[in-house]
């Protein structure tokens, strides 16, 4: 709405025009009010205090949490190796190759990747499986009550006990 900006008073009128007419004497004061403004707006860039928060979620497949950890390492400058790989073994979820990580700890990214491409492999195999599996369960062996009809009494734990006299 071009026209409500004149409408406003108080303080809304200062959060829509920051400054007073005729208040930038120079370029320099320009700058240091739109740097102020948009502050927030720059992007910061990240430090290894970013793989801290990094942990892989439940359900989530190796290689999406070693592709999204690898995205988050990149953007990072000047990463220590030593950094890379303790915070990588303190971001898995217990398992299989985290056990590994611990029992045989790595002393070379290149080396945890080559690692962590045969737990994926292994991964994909169960999930492979597993879905075949699923697929392939015959009609017969699910629980017969599913078929049957309801029964026209209650069940024995919905007696209540006879007492006798």
């Amino acid at each position: 709405m071009p026209g409500v900006p004149h409408l406003v008073e108080g303080n809304g009128f200062e959060l829509v025009h920051p400054t007073s007419p005729y208040s930038i004497d120079c370029f320099r004061t320009l700058v240091d009010l739109f740097s102020t403004q948009f502050a927030t707006s720059k992007p910061h860039r990240l430090t290894s205090l970013g793989l801290v928060n990094i942990r892989q979620d439940k359900g989530e497949s190796l290689r999406a949490f070693m592709e999204r950890f690898g995205k988050l390492a990149l953007q990072i400058r000047n990463l220590n190796p030593e950094v890379t790989l303790h915070h990588m073994v303190t971001a898995l979820r217990p398992g299989l190759f985290a056990d590994s990580l611990c029992m045989e700890p790595t002393s070379s990214l290149d080396e945890l990747r080559r690692r962590a491409t045969k737990f994926m492999q292994l991964e994909e195999l169960k999930e492979v499986r597993n879905h075949a599996r699923a697929e392939h369960i015959p009609e017969r062996t699910k629980p017969r009550d599913s078929r049957l009809p309801p029964l026209p009494f209650p069940k024995q734990r919905d007696l209540k006990p006879l007492k006798y006299t």
